[in-house]
C-alpha cells in the first residue's frame, strides 16, 4: 500500500511539473473544435457531460506539440482527446497497471483497430 501512495506522489509531482513549464495551452475555442470534431467516436462524445473533458484539457494546460504521461489510462478516452490535443509532433505515454490492463484491454483493444 505504501508504494501505492508513493508511486501516486511522484506521478502527480511528475504532472506538475510538466504543467508549470507549459509555455502554451489549447483555447477554449480549440478545445470545442477538438470535442466537436467529426472525426471523435460518438461513444466517446456521448461521455462528455458526465466526464467534462474541456475542463481537464483547460486545467492540464496541455497544447500542441507537448509531451503527455497518462497514467492509469484505463479504456484511453481521455489519451486519446490528448493525444488529439498534442498532435502530430507531440507524444502521449500511456501505462495500465496489470490490474486495469484485465478491464480495459477489450476496450484499447477496440479503440486502436479504429485508428
Amino acid at each position: 500500500m505504501r508504494t501505492k501512495v508513493t508511486i501516486t506522489r511522484l506521478a502527480a509531482f511528475i504532472l506538475s511539473s510538466f504543467i508549470t513549464h507549459a509555455k502554451t495551452t489549447l483555447s477554449s475555442e480549440k478545445i470545442s473544435a477538438l470535442l466537436s470534431s467529426a472525426e471523435r467516436p460518438v461513444q466517446d462524445a456521448a461521455r462528455d457531460e458526465s466526464r467534462q473533458p474541456e475542463k481537464i484539457l483547460a486545467f492540464t494546460g496541455v497544447d500542441a506539440g507537448q509531451h503527455v504521461l497518462d497514467f492509469s489510462l484505463g479504456g484511453g478516452w481521455y489519451s486519446e482527446l490528448f493525444s488529439k490535443a498534442v498532435g502530430a509532433q507531440g507524444r502521449v505515454y500511456v501505462q495500465n497497471d496489470e490490474v486495469i490492463w484485465r478491464f480495459a484491454e477489450k476496450g484499447l483493444s477496440e479503440r486502436n483497430e479504429t485508428d
